[in-house]
């Protein structure tokens, strides 16, 4: 039943920003040399 219902969802709509941090045991990414930190986010795949 799970996997039915799964199935007919769409891709939670912040699940690519979380698994940047998740698979960084939750740390950020390093800050850059203006001192920002940035997550990359694939706008290709945001658009459609």
């Amino acid at each position: 039943m799970r996997e039915d219902n799964d199935a007919k969802l769409e891709m939670p709509r912040l699940i690519r920003l979380s698994l940047q941090i998740n698979m960084r045991a939750g740390q950020m990414q390093p800050p850059d040399k203006e001192g920002y930190t940035f997550l990359k986010v694939p706008m290709n795949r945001l658009l459609r």
